[in-house]
């Protein structure tokens, strides 16, 4: 697990959560930026795990895949893995109580972090997901009024953008910010700005 500006005297804390077969090092040149320097940013690593649609290769992820049409997901994958995110979460809040917390991520790692921000029991100030998806499973919440911000790249030939799109309209959401950009499975520049702008707006 990778901390970047640790000592920032803010009360702002990002968990950023990295895609299938990534480490804490992927995203760490981009929050490297010094436009970050007044948050705090956790990249913690998701557990070794074999992934059905890669033939049983074992990597790191979040949870198990059998396909890339986000169906036969399994839930009890997602409530391991925050688990994780409630270790991290808790020990934060153990330093310091006021921290503000936003949670987000790339690919699975969005996934994930739109699981967690929807189902957690502690407060999380707003959800980010970069590529991702809502994972099809019931949630209490019809209308969901937590901020959200989602970006997907309309030519994406991982998590196909349509697809995507049609598991965020399961649920109703008050305050979700949306952004597509002609781009694939991939991160450009732009979305530090839109990441910046959401951070300080929530």
């Amino acid at each position: 697990m990778l901390h970047i500006n640790s000592g920032s005297a803010s009360n702002k804390t990002l968990i950023w959560l990295h895609g299938l077969g990534a480490d804490s090092n992927d995203f760490a040149p981009f929050f490297s930026n010094s436009c970050f320097n007044e948050y705090e940013i956790i990249l913690p690593n998701a557990p070794h795990r074999k992934i059905t649609l890669n033939q049983n290769f074992e990597m790191r992820a979040w949870f198990d895949m059998k396909s890339l049409n986000l169906d036969d997901l399994d839930e009890e994958d997602f409530m391991k893995s925050s688990k994780i995110l409630d270790a991290i979460i808790v020990d934060k809040l153990k330093k310091n109580p006021k921290t503000k917390i936003y949670i987000g991520g790339f690919s699975q790692g969005a996934a994930l972090s739109i699981f967690y921000g929807l189902n957690s029991i502690y407060k999380i100030n707003g959800v980010i997901s970069f590529s991702g998806f809502l994972p099809k499973f019931n949630y209490q919440n019809k209308i969901v009024t937590k901020p959200i911000l989602k970006v997907h790249g309309i030519y994406d030939d991982i998590i196909n953008f349509q697809i995507s799109k049609k598991t965020f309209d399961l649920l109703s959401f008050s305050n979700l910010v949306s952004k597509s950009y002609n781009m694939g499975h991939e991160v450009i520049e732009k979305q530090v700005v839109d990441l910046l702008s959401f951070l300080k707006e929530t």
